[in-house]
């Protein structure tokens, strides 16, 4: 597991914070293919499945397009 850059560190909480009200109040949180394909890429082969069906029971995976793909670029 890779650690966080000490100036980094309040987005975790601030990501962790927004994840609980969405629970709370059932809401979904949707994360663009792209970015579930990177969080995939550190998992082995036989490891994936099981680690996108977790992400997909707590998230919406969205299908990659041409918006998912600017909104991605954005992130970097």
């Amino acid at each position: 597991m890779r650690w966080p850059c000490p100036n980094r560190l309040h987005m975790i909480e601030r990501a962790a914070a927004f994840v609980a009200q969405a629970e709370h109040t059932r809401g979904r949180i949707m994360i663009p293919s792209l970015v579930a394909s990177e969080f995939l890429v550190r998992y082995e082969e036989p490891d994936r499945v099981a680690a996108l069906a977790k992400l997909q029971s707590r998230f919406f995976v969205a299908p990659a397009d041409a918006k998912a793909a600017w909104l991605a670029a954005r992130m970097f």
